[in-house]
């Protein structure tokens, strides 16, 4: 039988249209996710689209492959990006020195 003599055999997709993101597609949902965590599944689509063959996914075909995936669409701790910003490094600063100062009232004879 000519099927069963094929090195690569072909892949069952059962005449439907693939609507699970895969290759390039999912390298680009990846990759966005990661660089924009809080975007919408419209903006994802809108992205996956501008940067590949223009293939528009649903909103359900990407949260579906997200959750396959593991990603979470959870908010990101900013905390990080924020304690870097000049006005958070002059409270830590001015922190800082008011412990310094604390720490000689509280001392026998600091006063």
């Amino acid at each position: 039988r000519r099927w069963q003599q094929r090195l690569i055999p072909h892949r069952q997709t059962g005449n439907r249209e693939n609507s699970v993101l895969r290759g390039l597609h999912q390298i680009l949902l990846s990759t966005y996710v990661f660089a924009h965590p809080e975007a919408t599944a419209d903006e994802i689509a809108t992205f996956i689209a501008n940067s590949s063959d223009r293939t528009i996914y649903s909103h359900q075909a990407i949260s579906t492959r997200l959750k396959q995936l593991g990603l979470s669409r959870k908010r990101a701790s900013m905390e990080a990006n924020q304690a870097s910003l000049p006005p958070n490094m002059l409270l830590r600063e001015m922190f800082g020195t008011c412990l310094h100062q604390l720490e000689f009232l509280e001392r026998p004879g600091g006063c």
